[in-house]
Formats: C-alpha cells, sequence, structure tokens
C-alpha cells in the first residue's frame, strides 16, 4: 500500500512541477518540498530518532546536498524537457539503487520486489518504444 501511495504521490508531484513551469523558479520549487514533508518526517523521526554520531554527520550532510542538486537537477529537466522523455530516466535509480544495495550494503531483494521492478522497467520500455514508434511515422 506504501508502494501504491508513493508511485501516486510521485506522479503528481512530477505534475505540478510541469504546470510551474514559467510560474516559479527551480529553486522556489525545490524550497517548498522540506516544507511539505517537515510534518510527515518530524512526526515519524519524534518516535523512532536515532542521534547521529561521529561520521555520520558527514555522511548526512552530503546526503543532503547531492540530494538537493539532484531535486534542482530534476526540475530543471522537468521544466525544460518533455515528461516522456524525462521521466524514464528518472526511474534508473531503481537500477542503481539496486546495484549499490548489493555490492554496498549487501541487500538482496526479495521475489516480489523484482517481479514490481520488472513491471516498472518494462512498462517504462514499451511506453518509450511506442513514443518513438510513432514519433517515426
Amino acid at each position: 500500500m506504501t508502494g501504491i501511495i508513493m508511485a501516486i504521490s510521485a506522479g503528481l508531484v512530477t505534475v505540478i512541477i510541469k504546470k510551474m513551469k514559467g510560474l516559479e523558479h527551480p529553486l522556489v520549487i525545490i524550497f517548498y518540498f522540506p516544507l511539505v514533508l517537515l510534518p510527515i518526517s518530524g512526526t515519524y523521526s519524534y518516535f523512532y530518532w536515532v542521534q547521529p554520531v561521529g561520521l555520520d554527520w558527514l555522511i548526512l550532510l552530503v546526503i543532503g546536498i547531492l540530494t538537493q542538486l539532484a531535486q534542482y537537477y530534476l526540475t530543471v529537466s522537468i521544466h525544460s524537457g518533455a515528461l516522456s522523455k524525462v521521466v524514464p530516466i528518472q526511474y534508473s535509480g531503481i537500477i542503481i539503487s539496486i546495484v549499490f544495495g548489493y555490492f554496498i550494503f549487501d541487500e538482496s531483494l526479495g521475489y516480489l520486489s523484482l517481479v514490481g521492478i520488472f513491471l516498472v522497467v518494462s512498462s517504462l520500455t514499451l511506453n518509450n518504444w511506442e513514443n518513438i514508434k510513432s514519433s517515426v511515422k
């Protein structure tokens, strides 16, 4: 259920970002993301907070900086390109996450996770294939 809610939310956010093209600067848009998510993450953190120690602070800082850079460039790409070309690239993060998880964190995925990933990647591939075929005609 969480995955479905997150997928719907990500789709809505992408459409909203595209609709805001010309109305707001990308930096203003990414400024609002933390403001919207702060109450949700703050409530969760209140109950499950784990205090970072030592090197954890540096890792969190680097993650924060890279996340903001990625969000900025994603917003700029959504504003400047067609969604049908930008969104499939966004989902390449699935494959990158699998590789990093497997080799760095020794994670393994269950059967249902692999089926879900296959469905997402294959649907994006088929969608792009149809877009390419229709643009050639």
